[in-house]
């Protein structure tokens, strides 16, 4: 209601000029007329979506206008945009000023239902893990803090014993170590993003990714754990959110991205030593269909690194064993390649790829296994057989154990 809108403050809304010679090209695309669309790779090679003979694009290519498109600014840094957005906040706060006390009662009630000062359960990362790794929040703070703290040598199991009065200043595990404070990367920014945080495998470095700007690339970094010092400030790179470790803390892969964020190359950086800067990194794989988006994690016994391709409809696995000698193992290697509507994503269990799946048309995903280095056609059911003779599920049977683990890792 704009009789609503307070008398004071900035009541005109801010006009974005319009440039009338802007426009986006629709249709078939000629390198050159529209030479600013083309790099030296797309002059060589035809854009995917540019290439395809059933359904054929318009030619010659209509312009359509695009009259705000000077707006469009990945730098962040063109002062006519941000004068403009400042305009615009300005302009907004004045119309919502008398809103402001339902705003904060609002924000004050969504505050009192979350538990500000808390934690997560502290676990190791493994069966050799020498610490237990968790997370704090601080009522005040607004990013996570990440901590670890040395393990019970006496306790085999996962969950640690611990005792917590549920006061900031008390450790949650005696020993506890901050070994990550996002509140304090975040400190004189406007904008603070985690991606991954991962601690290596031995446990002396943690690599993490984080964006500053809000256009969804990250920067890489890795700390030594033991110094503090920074092995590794890539500032540069431009990567997706996801970081994953090697069998050792010298090699870690990541994703790049394109220009519409997707990301479609793997890369594996080699750490050198530690000084900063030397490094040597390696392109394993490319998708260049841009219709599917790539995801890398490792398998949970570490024993591969995956690589799933994906769209919408249809998706293709690689893997890549991080442990073996042999050369010929150090390539990526492909577990089924990618057949139309057919989805499917893996994990491994003592040379078993266990593989959730809609092949065959299935109105939902079913699980198959298949031997590592099989084909797809050696895929087959799973059914979980009971030892005992009644076939009664026993609780205390570590096969049904085994069992309900496996089916939890879809």
């Amino acid at each position: 209601d704009n009789d609503n809108i307070p008398k004071s403050g900035t009541k005109t809304p801010p006009m974005a000029k319009r440039d009338s010679t802007l426009y986006v090209p629709a249709g078939k695309l000629d390198p050159q007329v529209h030479t600013h669309l083309f790099g030296e790779k797309e002059k060589k090679q035809p854009l995917l979506r540019q290439s395809n003979p059933q359904n054929p694009l318009l030619d010659p290519a209509i312009h359509i206008p695009d009259p705000y498109g000077w707006m469009r600014d990945e730098s962040r840094t063109n002062t006519d945009i941000l004068n403009h957005l400042e305009d615009e906040n300005t302009y907004t706060k004045a119309c919502t000023e008398h809103l402001q006390s339902l705003q904060k009662e609002l924000y004050d009630e969504f505050l009192s239902s979350i538990q500000e000062t808390d934690h997560s359960v502290p676990t190791p990362r493994g069966g050799g893990s020498s610490y237990v790794y968790y997370t704090r929040t601080m009522e005040g703070k607004s990013y996570t803090i990440y901590c670890r703290a040395p393990r019970e040598e006496e306790n085999n199991n996962y969950n640690q014993n611990y005792s917590w009065d549920g006061t900031p200043s008390q450790p949650i595990v005696e020993g506890e170590q901050v070994y990550l404070d996002v509140n304090e990367l975040a400190k004189d920014r406007t904008y603070c993003s985690m991606g991954t945080v991962s601690v290596s495998p031995q446990e002396n470095l943690v690599g993490y990714t984080v964006d500053y700007t809000g256009g969804e690339v990250c920067q890489l970094m890795v700390q030594d754990l033991n110094s503090g010092n920074m092995i590794m400030e890539d500032t540069e790179i431009g990567c997706y959110g996801t970081l994953v470790w090697g069998k050792d803390e010298r090699t870690l892969f990541y994703l790049k991205v394109d220009d519409a964020k997707r990301p479609y190359q793997l890369y594996r950086r080699q750490i050198l030593d530690d000084d900063d800067h030397n490094w040597k990194d390696e392109l394993l794989w490319e998708e260049t269909d841009e219709l599917y988006w790539m995801h890398v994690y490792k398998t949970l016994d570490e024993k591969y690194l995956i690589l799933r391709s994906a769209s919408k409809e249809t998706s293709e696995v690689w893997y890549l064993d991080l442990h073996s000698n042999d050369d010929d193992d150090a390539k990526l290697k492909c577990i089924a390649p990618r057949r139309k509507k057919v989805l499917y994503r893996v994990s491994h269990w003592e040379g078993t790829w266990f593989i959730s799946t809609n092949a065959g048309n299935t109105p939902n995903l079913k699980l198959m296994s298949c031997p590592v280095g099989g084909s797809h056609e050696d895929w087959t059911p799973v059914i979980w057989k009971k030892q005992n003779d009644d076939d009664v599920v026993d609780d205390d049977d570590d096969d049904d154990d085994d069992a309900d683990a496996l089916l939890a890792m879809f």
